[in-house]
C-alpha cells in the first residue's frame, strides 16, 4: 500500500502540470493578428486577417469580422496560433496545420501555404503544441518532444539553425509534460523565436532567442538546446511572449522574466510578480494576461491598441484587475501581438485591443481598436457542472478543473480525481484501460454515496488526467 500512494503522489505534479498545460492552447488562441476557438462541441471557428490562408476557410486575403467555421468536422480539442498560420489537434491524437508557410511551419515537408487545415503525417498521438510566430513545438502522449519551421535563433531546440519542414525529435527524454512558443520581428534575423517547456517533474527549460532575457538564464545568450533554468521543481504552467516569458508555479505564484528597458534586461531570471493564486497564464507579443483562482482577471505589459482592456492605453508594469459586470467569472485567456481573447465560465468569448484586422470578431459595428473587453456575438455551451457529475466541490469545478488530491472524510481514503466521471469526458476522451504503470480503474462511492467506476480519460496529458482511488470505502 505504501508503495502504491507512493507512486500515485510522484504523480500528482505531472498531473497537475497537465491540466495547467491546455488552457492557452484549448479553448480559444490568438495569433498576430486572427484568432481561434475551438466549441465545446468539437467545431473549429476563425476570425481575423487571412492573407495567409491561416483561417482555414479556403480562402486567401482580406479580413474576417465575425467568427467562420473552419471545416464541417467535430472532432477538434485544441488549436495554436501563430503569426500567419495555425494548428489545431483533434481528438484521434492527430494533428493539423494551415496558413502561411515560409519556413515550413507548417510541418509538410515543403513551404507551399495551405488556406483549409491539412494533416502533418501520419502519426495520432500528439498530446499538445504550441505555435510561435513562424515554428512550432509538440509533445506526443510518450512525453518526446518535436519541434518544425524556423530556426534561426535556435528556436527549436535541435542544436542547429536549419530549418525544419517536418516534425523532428528534439534530444532522446521522454519526460516532457508542457510547452510554449514565443516570436518576435528582429532587424538582424527575420524569425527570432524562444521555447519553454516543463518536464513531468516540474522542472523548466528554455532554448533559442535570449536577446532580452526570455530564456530566464541570468544572461543574454542564446541556447541551442534544452537547458535547465534555476533549481526550482515546482513550476506548473508556461507561456511565452514575445522578449518575455511568464509562468505559474504550484502554490499558484506568477512569475515572469526577460523584457527589455533602458537598453539592458529588465528581469534576468524568473522573478516572482505575485503570490495570490494563479490558474491561467497566457503571454502575447508584449503584454500577459493570467486569471486568478477567484476567477478574476487581470493584464499588464503594453497598452497602445488597448490590449490591457483597462479603458486606458497606458503600459502598467504589474497585474491590473479587468473590471466588467461580472468579474470573477473568466474561465481562460489568450493573448495575441496587440489583442486578447478571452472566455467566461458560461462560455461567453470577449475580446479588446487591437482590431486592424478583425481580429476582435466584433463585425462591422467595432470601427477600430478597443480599450474595454466586448463580447464577441459567439458563445461556446455552458458547462455543465452539479453536484452528482462533479468529483469536485461545486465551487472550485467551472474554473479550469485543477486536478488535486481530496481530502476525503473521515473513513475515507485519498484519492486524486479526474474532472470528468465516467460518461462526463470530453469530446474525444472516452473511457479507456489504464496504461500499465497506472493502478487499475475502481468502484467508489461519490460524497453523496452514488458509486461510479473510475477510469482514464482518453487523453490523459491534456488537462484531464488520470483518476483513481487508492482503496474503496467498504459498502454500506
Amino acid at each position: 500500500m505504501k508503495n502504491i500512494l507512493a507512486a500515485l503522489l510522484a504523480n500528482v505534479l505531472f498531473v497537475l502540470l497537465a491540466a495547467a498545460s491546455v488552457s492557452a492552447a484549448g479553448l480559444v488562441a490568438a495569433g498576430a493578428n486572427h484568432s481561434v476557438l475551438v466549441k465545446d462541441d468539437g467545431t473549429l471557428w476563425a476570425w481575423g486577417d487571412n492573407k495567409c490562408g491561416q483561417l482555414g476557410i479556403g480562402t486567401e486575403g482580406g479580413i474576417q469580422k465575425v467568427s467562420k467555421q473552419i471545416g464541417a468536422d467535430s472532432d477538434w480539442k485544441a488549436a495554436a496560433a501563430g503569426s500567419c498560420h495555425a494548428v489545431g489537434l483533434k481528438s484521434d491524437g492527430s494533428l493539423w496545420a494551415w496558413g502561411g508557410n515560409g519556413c515550413g511551419q507548417l510541418g509538410g515537408g515543403t513551404k507551399e501555404g495551405r488556406n483549409v487545415p491539412v494533416r502533418i503525417g501520419p502519426d495520432n498521438d500528439w498530446r499538445t503544441v504550441a505555435a510561435g510566430s513562424w515554428h512550432v513545438v509538440a509533445l506526443k502522449k510518450d512525453g518526446t518532444l518535436w519541434a518544425w519551421g524556423s530556426n534561426k535563433t535556435y528556436q527549436l531546440g535541435d542544436g542547429t539553425q536549419n530549418e525544419r519542414l517536418r516534425p523532428t525529435r528534439i534530444g532522446t527524454d521522454s519526460d516532457w509534460a508542457a510547452v510554449a512558443a514565443g516570436s518576435e520581428e528582429c532587424s538582424e534575423k527575420s524569425g527570432c523565436g524562444h521555447s519553454v517547456a516543463l518536464k513531468k517533474d516540474g522542472t523548466l527549460w528554455a532554448w533559442g532567442w535570449n536577446d532580452t532575457c526570455q530564456l530566464g538564464t541570468g544572461n543574454r545568450g542564446d541556447k541551442e538546446t534544452p537547458t535547465r533554468i534555476g533549481t526550482d521543481s515546482d513550476w506548473l504552467a508556461v507561456a511565452a511572449g514575445g522578449n518575455f516569458s511568464v509562468a505559474l508555479k504550484v502554490d499558484g505564484s506568477l512569475w515572469t522574466w526577460g523584457g527589455w528597458e533602458e537598453g539592458r534586461c529588465r528581469i534576468q531570471k524568473p522573478e516572482r510578480v505575485s503570490a495570490e493564486v494563479w490558474k491561467a497564464v497566457a503571454a502575447g507579443n508584449r503584454h500577459a494576461a493570467a486569471v486568478r483562482k477567484d476567477g478574476t482577471l487581470w493584464t499588464w505589459g503594453e497598452n497602445g491598441s488597448g490590449q490591457l482592456g483597462d479603458g486606458t492605453n497606458d503600459q502598467r508594469n504589474a497585474p491590473g484587475l479587468i473590471k466588467i459586470s461580472e468579474n470573477k467569472d473568466w474561465h481562460t485567456v489568450a493573448a495575441g501581438a496587440g489583442h486578447t481573447v478571452a472566455v467566461k465560465v458560461n462560455g461567453e468569448i470577449w475580446t479588446w485591443g487591437s482590431n486592424a484586422h478583425g481580429q476582435l470578431g466584433l463585425g462591422d459595428g467595432q470601427v477600430g481598436d478597443s480599450n474595454i473587453p466586448k463580447q464577441v456575438n459567439e458563445q461556446n455551451t455552458p458547462p455543465q457542472h452539479s453536484e452528482t457529475n462533479c468529483p469536485y466541490p461545486l465551487g472550485d469545478c467551472p474554473l479550469g478543473h485543477p486536478p488535486r488530491i481530496i481530502v476525503p472524510p473521515p473513513g475515507w481514503h485519498s484519492w486524486i480525481a479526474c474532472p470528468y466521471p465516467l460518461g462526463g469526458c470530453p469530446l474525444g476522451h472516452p473511457p479507456v484501460s489504464p496504461p500499465d504503470d497506472h493502478p487499475p480503474p475502481q468502484s467508489m462511492w461519490h460524497p453523496e454515496n452514488k458509486c461510479m467506476s473510475l477510469y482514464p480519460c482518453g487523453d490523459c496529458p491534456l488537462g484531464h488526467p488520470v483518476y483513481w482511488t487508492i482503496e474503496c470505502p467498504p459498502r454500506e
